[in-house]
């Protein structure tokens, strides 16, 4: 269970950082191929390397670009297949790298209940028999 618990949370997390890095791919795609689209869109930025200085206006583009990305596919990414593929990336590794976080807390609170070793819990037959030497 220890080697599991050690390999869930980054793995996790390098799912839900690769999801961000695809939204990044995909925005600088919109910048670069389809500069129109790109400043409809309010002219998002990317977290790292963004085309434009960062601002709060660009940021709450990205923000509105995220969201809409992840129901509805743009007419330009549909005929960019570049973009079609990381939209892909987008949609799916930061869901599949929460699912992997949440499972980590759930396995680590487990772990944690049982004392974190392979012992059987307080509930077993010897305890009861136990309390009902004792007339529990």
């Amino acid at each position: 269970m220890g080697i599991i618990l050690l390999l869930m949370l980054p793995a996790g997390l390098s799912l839900c950082y690769w999801g961000v890095w695809a939204r990044g791919k995909l925005i600088r795609l919109e910048h670069n191929r389809h500069y129109d689209n790109w400043v409809e869109d309010g002219c998002p930025q990317t977290m790292f390397d963004s085309p434009v200085p960062q601002s709060w206006s660009g940021g709450l583009a990205t923000n509105r670009c995220g969201r809409k990305w992840t129901f509805i596919t743009p007419d330009w990414m549909k005929r960019d297949k570049d973009a079609c593929g990381w939209l892909w990336v987008w949609r799916i590794a930061p869901t599949a790298g929460l699912i992997v976080v949440l499972g980590w807390v759930l396995l680590l609170a487990i772990t944690v209940e049982h004392g974190g070793s392979n012992r059987p819990s307080h509930h077993t037959v010897d305890s009861r028999a136990d309390a009902a030497a004792n007339g529990w």
